[in-house]
């Protein structure tokens, strides 16, 4: 295929450029005649190649493929759409383009054509100095874990195995039998259409049509008392009222829109990196000192998170203390994470079936799959798991068992809430000393736990995963980010954070202290963003002890970063134009959306990247304006609408529940 490929255009090439105008009359009977010559003749040498593996495939798939050889020697309409259905040697490769998908839905259109997708390694040793390897690595230290993925339009009735025995034949005969070939995913119109529906797609649509219909009654009959909760209208009205508590600092609204924003961005990138830059292309952006800083600094961007929801729940506890009751708000709390996640688990199983693939699917639908961590067919066995918040901490290490993966902060967070129930909330309020020592030896804790794993289990720092999806990788995430922990360290930060801001009265510094304070602050932050990319760089002269060191370090050098933000915001140390941008209405308002923000922004990403058919390289103002700009559109049109739809009623509607129950129970106990 590869053969026929290169020369057939290059004969084409050839005689445009060198037989000059196709003004004359004759000039396309003569053209068709060399394209008829020119096909008669690969056709018999692609059948040559493939005549010694005949005996090796079924009947069916050999019959088809000569078959098909000879309606295309023959420039039969079908064979020639199936022959200009497949992907070519993609341009530029040596600058990072690594994928020819060629054209997914007209080799769909053909009846007896299936289409393939198929990856072709490297294959080269990494640890070779040759001088043929070290020209490569001009474009990235990692161009050696590079693939070229293929779309592959061939006869249908041929196995992925036999797929597979045909594209090593043909890559053995350009002298290439060194590059492993993968076939990952073949479909026809016949396999489409044998998918069946199952019945918790149904059961997702039910659902998912049901909060429609409440929220349309809710908008036109307010009225009525099953659906009040679902009043459009009132809950875009509420978006932008903004009550005053006592425990609720303005600038945190800010802070928390900010680091939504960071990372949703950082998903986008992650996810183009890990899917289409290891499998299809790489971009530039990826490779440059900003890219990579900013995607080493992504997954520290959660534990602000988790900073900032110790420091809230301190707060919320400190300065209402005869008001508050905590199993309300713990089942609140619960209630409110696990119906969201239901609805997610509708989401994703709603979508990512037969006929969204039918109707909409290209040929990456499969393929981001591996990259997500997320089994939208597990949703209908483990779907308790996850309305229970335990999903993710039973089964740490079994992606397959993972329905979703956006629900993997809610329960942690929701961890850290039991733990604070249990250990800070009894002595938060009678004694600073007492809960500053506790969070100190929680956080104490989680780092001996921390830099216990990564000796056992020998893991090295390849976070910055711009080796995409290597072992080493999985090994990191699987026992180190995917482990409450980690997490913990800001967590119980900003538990002492709120400790120490309420223990004393209003602490304040001279000018020169703030400068400096600040100056640190700066030195801090432009470290933990380019620490990952100074690690990469350097990674070979490191000795793993260093290491070691930088990932146990790194999440107390982050603690003390953001405390420090967090800190002044709420104590009137920050200038008066940082306080006035945090506590604007504009991130008021996106604040009120986050955790639809956090539920959509990697289902919209995912979608975007199921309905794709051909990647394409671009520059950064391409991927900014092409891929960022456009994706961060759509997601929070659509997180706006699952607050308003979703979030806001389902809210109103626990907090109604809660409030009655346990008004119940307290006039039961008084009467």
């Amino acid at each position: 295929m590869f053969r026929i490929s290169r020369e057939f255009l290059f004969f084409f090439v050839q005689f445009g450029l060198f037989t000059g105008s196709f003004s004359s009359p004759n000039a396309w009977t003569v053209l068709e005649k060399r394209i008829e010559d020119e096909t008669i003749r690969l056709s018999k040498s692609w059948l040559a190649q493939l005549e010694p593996i005949f005996s090796k495939l079924s009947t069916q798939c050999s019959h088809s493929i000569r078959s098909y050889l000879k309606d295309l020697k023959d420039l039969q309409l079908e064979a020639t759409m199936i022959y200009d259905s497949s992907g070519k040697i993609p341009s530029g490769l040596l600058s990072g383009v690594g994928s020819s998908l060629g054209q997914f839905d007209q080799c769909l259109s053909i009846v007896k054509a299936q289409y393939c997708l198929m990856s072709v390694e490297s294959g080269q040793d990494k640890s070779s100095t040759s001088v043929k390897t070290e020209a490569l690595r001009f474009m990235t230290s990692h161009f050696l874990d590079f693939n070229v993925t293929f779309g592959f339009c061939l006869p249908k009735f041929c196995s992925t195995v036999e797929v597979k025995t045909i594209a090593d034949r043909i890559l053995g005969q350009q002298g290439l039998s060194m590059f492993p070939v993968t076939v990952e995913k073949c479909w026809s119109q016949t396999s489409r259409e044998d998918e069946k529906i199952e019945t918790h797609h149904l059961i997702a649509w039910t659902v998912l049509a049901f909060l429609m219909l409440f929220n349309v009654i809710g908008v036109f009959f307010p009225t009525v008392e099953m659906t009040k909760c679902f009043n459009t209208i009132e809950h875009f009205k509420n978006l932008f009222i903004y009550p005053s508590r006592e425990f609720q600092y303005d600038s945190l609204y800010g802070l928390k829109s900010l680091c939504m924003f960071c990372m949703i961005i950082g998903h986008i990138l992650l996810v183009d990196h890990l899917l289409i830059s290891q499998k299809f292309m790489m971009l530039d952006i990826y490779t440059s000192f900003i890219g990579r800083s900013f995607l080493s600094f992504c997954p520290y961007i959660p534990d602000i998170f988790f900073l900032l929801s110790g420091f809230e729940i301190s707060n919320y506890f400190i300065l209402n203390e005869e008001k508050i009751n905590w199993k309300t708000f713990f089942l609140s709390r619960w209630l409110r994470f696990s119906s969201m996640i239901g609805v997610g688990i509708c989401l994703y199983s709603a979508t990512y079936n037969s006929v969204f693939m039918r109707n909409f699917g290209g040929p990456l639908y499969f393929k981001y799959l591996e990259t997500s961590s997320n089994r939208p067919e597990a949703c209908k066995s483990f779907w308790t798991h996850h309305l229970l918040l335990v999903a993710h901490l039973l089964y740490p290490e079994n992606h397959e068992t993972w329905c979703m993966m956006e629900d993997y902060f809610l329960e942690v967070d929701f961890l850290f809430g039991l733990l604070f129930l249990v250990f800070i909330l009894p002595v938060i309020r009678k004694s600073t000393r007492k809960t500053i020592y506790i969070c100190v030896c929680l956080t104490l804790m989680a780092n001996i736990i921390l830099i216990h794993s990564t000796i056992k289990y020998e893991i090295d720092w390849t976070w910055p995963i711009f080796t995409g999806l290597t072992r080493k990788t999985l090994k990191f995430l699987d026992l180190i980010h995917f482990k409450p922990w980690v997490h913990s360290i800001p967590f119980f930060g900003g538990v002492t954070l709120a400790v120490l801001k309420h223990s004393k009265g209003p602490i304040k510094f001279s000018e020169i202290k703030l400068r400096g304070f600040w100056l640190i602050w700066f030195l801090f932050l432009a470290f933990t963003i380019s620490s990952g990319y100074l690690m990469e760089t350097l990674f070979p002269s490191i000795s793993p002890i260093s290491i070691r060191y930088h990932i146990v370090l790194m999440p107390l050098i982050n603690l003390l970063t953001y405390s420090w933000l967090v800190f002044a915001c709420c104590s009137n140390m920050a200038s008066d134009w940082l306080v006035h941008f945090l506590s604007s209405r504009f991130f008021k308002t996106t604040s009120k959306i986050s955790l639809s923000l956090m539920f959509v922004n990697l289902y919209i990403i995912y979608v975007l990247n199921a309905v794709t058919r051909n990647p394409t390289h671009g520059t950064l103002m391409a991927l900014i304006f092409v891929r960022i700009i456009p994706t961060l559109f759509y997601i929070y049109l659509i997180g706006f609408f699952v607050h308003l739809t979703i979030e806001a009623p389902i809210g109103l509607i626990i907090r109604s529940f809660t409030r009655k129950l346990f008004l119940t129970r307290g006039s039961k106990k008084s009467s």
